[in-house]
């Protein structure tokens, strides 16, 4: 498996147009990024014919409601707050690594810090 990085929104629509022509499995969104933010990001995601179907894993330090009820509203698969113990964000990425997109969501429903609407 592939993994590319990207700083902000903008440059994610770069890396995804110049690296990946077939799309990417899964997208881990942050919410605060400079130049565009994760909400704009997820936007534009949605909005495009291109990418609205790849699965976006929101990966928040945030856990407010307000957060969570918005992120599933725009259309996350999953929400996901930063685990503090590396040893569980490592079990995460893991499962993202080595799981088809279609279980992914239900692969990672029961870690603590996965926040459900």
């Amino acid at each position: 498996m592939e993994c590319s990085t990207a700083e902000n929104g903008a440059e994610l629509f770069e890396v995804l147009s110049r690296r990946y022509p077939d799309k990417p499995d899964v997208i881990f969104l942050d919410i605060n990024m400079p130049i565009m933010n994760g909400w704009d990001t997820l936007r534009k995601l949605k909005e495009s014919s291109n990418y609205q179907n790849i699965p976006i894993i929101m990966y928040s330090t945030s856990s407010a409601k307000k957060d969570v009820e918005l992120a599933y509203h725009l259309g996350v698969s999953l929400f996901l707050t930063k685990p503090e113990d590396f040893r569980e964000l490592s079990a995460i990425l893991e499962i993202v690594a080595t799981h088809p997109k279609e279980s992914l969501v239900r692969q990672l429903v029961g870690f603590k810090n996965v926040k459900m609407n």
